[in-house]
């Protein structure tokens, strides 16, 4: 029996043993006093195989933006994400993000809808109403880490919040209209930074932010049947300090607008001193947003808008079924579909509807996409390199290419797109009066009803269902005679 080969080691520590000196015995590591060493366990590897040489192989993989990248490069991109921004950390740069995008909404909006001379009035209550908003959603975001109950009301802010802070000190200051077809109008024609905000915000300061941080700051679809509403009974007890009153005057140009140009009817005069003197007679001489309301769909029931839009319905319905209109009503729905078939762009389309498209529409379609939605770098005569395309995007663009766009496009699709709609309704309108009159038996007044509805609750962001309920809750007061 050979002798046995003593080796020194770490202390044993089994039972308290000091043990340093240890050897090997059928694979185990056993110290002088008979403790086995544990996870000491030698393997003894089959002489029979040759050895075979291996070397690592440096596998080239894809990252998130299409670039070539290898297994290093992807174990910092790992890490970096670890090191993204959450909870209270990430506070101070997410609503510093929504600032610089609110500032950009609301250079847009008065530019748009108002003058200079009205901007640093309009600015100092969109501050008020924004320190109000932060000191409210930056106290609940800081508490997110505790272990309070989580509430089921919103939690922070977001891109469309902001548009609503701006909307509504628009009508506490009421020195221009500004409503709320206009709000659902910029939004869905782009006119106001909403689906397309990371260009304007620090790289540095956005890259820090975890991606759940990302879609507050960006829109990805527009808002959904009655949600703006809803996001305004939110804002409403955090940003207001007294109840809004509103004169029923600052809505008479809404009233015209959705009359002449949102059911284009050709009497709108007419039908619009029949609403003025409505609202007299109900002596309905100012409109109240109240701070708080008992539910969202209260506030919707009594909100300016909503109570006017009623009204209308109300009054055209009337208007064809007693009155004497000076048109055809057949003709007048006819046209009005077929008008709004061709150059409005709603969140209904089907395939039934995609496919009646004609070629007109759809390149005017194409060409709002390229110049809203399309990144800069993908657009043609932008200054962009081709080195600023990843692999995939040139092999894409390849396949696929860009072709018969005009040098400047976006102030020759804008200027078409305008004067395209004033031909159509200028057309309509002519139709509609060249038909003459027809007999009163013909009228189908279930028709004029959908049609109504549906024309008037995408005007301000309602389903018709939703619009339908507050009707006829808001019509029984006008059952009753008042006392004039």
């Amino acid at each position: 029996m050979g002798k046995q080969l003593w080796f020194k080691g770490p202390i044993c520590g089994t039972d308290n043993c000091k043990s340093r000196l240890y050897r090997n015995r059928d694979g185990l590591t056993i110290c002088q006093y008979g403790h086995v060493l544990e996870g000491a366990v030698e393997y003894n590897d089959d002489q029979d195989q040759q050895p075979v040489q291996t070397r690592r192989l440096n596998v080239v993989s894809v990252d998130e933006r299409g670039n070539f990248a290898s297994q290093s490069s992807q174990r910092i991109g790992k890490k970096r994400k670890l090191e993204l921004l959450t909870g209270s950390e990430a506070l101070p740069i997410f609503y510093r993000c929504l600032q610089i995008i609110m500032k950009a909404q609301l250079d847009a909006v008065v530019e748009i809808y108002f003058s200079d001379g009205v901007r640093p009035h309009l600015t100092s209550i969109v501050k008020s109403y924004w320190s109000r908003a932060l000191n409210h959603y930056y106290k609940i975001g800081e508490d997110d880490g505790n272990d309070k109950p989580v509430s089921k009301l919103k939690r922070s802010l977001d891109v469309l919040d902001l548009i609503c802070i701006i909307y509504m000190a628009s009508l506490e200051l009421h020195a221009y209209p500004f409503y709320l077809d206009d709000v659902v109008e910029c939004i869905t024609l782009d006119k106001i930074p909403y689906f397309k905000t990371y260009h304007l915000l620090p790289l540095h300061e956005l890259k820090k932010l975890h991606g759940t941080y990302h879609g507050r700051l960006q829109g990805y679809q527009a808002p959904t049947e009655g949600q703006i509403l809803r996001r305004i009974s939110y804002l409403c007890p955090i940003v207001l300090q007294h109840d809004l009153s509103i004169p029923s005057s600052y809505y008479f140009p809404f009233i015209y607008h959705t009359l002449a140009h949102t059911l284009l009817l050709p009497n709108t005069p007419y039908l619009f001193m029949l609403i003025f003197h409505f609202l007299n007679v109900y002596k309905k001489l100012t409109f109240e947003i109240p701070i708080k309301s008992q539910s969202a769909t209260k506030l919707t029931e009594c909100f300016p808008e909503v109570y006017l839009i009623s009204v209308i319905i109300y009054i055209v319905n009337l208007h064809f079924e007693y009155g004497q209109p000076s048109f055809q009503p057949t003709v007048w729905i006819n046209r009005v579909k077929a008008y709004n078939l061709e150059y409005q762009y709603n969140n209904e389309i089907t395939d039934d509807t995609l496919l009646n498209w004609s070629i007109e529409k759809t390149e005017r379609y194409t060409n709002w996409v390229y110049n809203h939605l399309l990144p800069d770098k993908y657009k043609i005569g932008d200054g962009s390199e081709e080195s600023d395309l990843s692999v995939m995007e040139k092999r894409l663009f390849q396949i696929f290419p860009l072709e018969g766009i005009p040098e400047d496009p976006n102030k020759s699709e804008l200027v078409a797109h305008d004067f395209d709609l004033s031909t159509g309704k200028l057309n309509t309108l002519k139709h509609i009066m060249d038909a003459g009159l027809n007999s009163r038996s013909n009228i189908d007044h279930s028709q004029i009803d959908k049609l109504l509805f549906n024309l008037l609750s995408k005007a301000i962001n309602l389903s018709t269902t939703e619009l339908r309920d507050l009707y006829e809750s808001i019509t029984k007061k006008f059952r009753k005679i008042p006392n004039v």
